[in-house]
Parts: structure tokens; C-alpha cells; sequence
């Protein structure tokens, strides 16, 4: 895991999101926020209340904000 983390700390040809929810048992063994700060190619987002699933569009899933957030992501990462 420890190499994993490397990696996404300095990870220069993979643009990546991860999204977590607040009541996320993978949230544990998650990528912390600094990685996004130290390295562009990197998106953290938390869903408050969120869950571990890929609906982001699925209001009963994801809040507004965050739905906005991941979509927002997707495209500047595309662009």
C-alpha cells in the first residue's frame, strides 16, 4: 500500500479521481487529500453521507455538489 501511495503522489501520466463517501468503509484505506494538493493529476472528493458506488449521476447516491464536483473533474481532466 505504502507503494501505492507513492505512486499517486507522483504519478504524472494518469489523471485519477478518487471519490469516497463519509460513510465509505473503504474511506479507511483511502488516498488523503494531500495527495490532490501535492499533485494536479489527482481528484479527492467526499461525498458527506455518500457510500461507496459509481452513480455520481444518481441523485439518490451522490449529493448535488458532489455530483457537480465529479463531473466538473471529468471534464478538465478530458479536456
Amino acid at each position: 500500500m505504502s507503494d501505492f501511495r507513492l505512486w499517486v503522489y507522483t504519478e504524472s501520466t494518469q489523471k485519477i479521481i478518487f471519490v469516497y463517501g463519509s460513510n465509505d468503509p473503504w474511506t479507511g484505506g483511502a488516498i488523503d487529500e494531500a495527495a490532490a494538493l501535492a499533485n494536479a493529476n489527482i481528484k479527492f472528493i467526499v461525498d458527506p453521507g455518500g457510500t461507496h458506488n459509481p452513480y455520481f449521476l444518481n441523485p439518490n447516491y451522490f449529493g448535488k455538489e458532489t455530483s457537480e464536483q465529479i463531473q466538473t473533474a471529468i471534464t478538465a481532466f478530458l479536456l
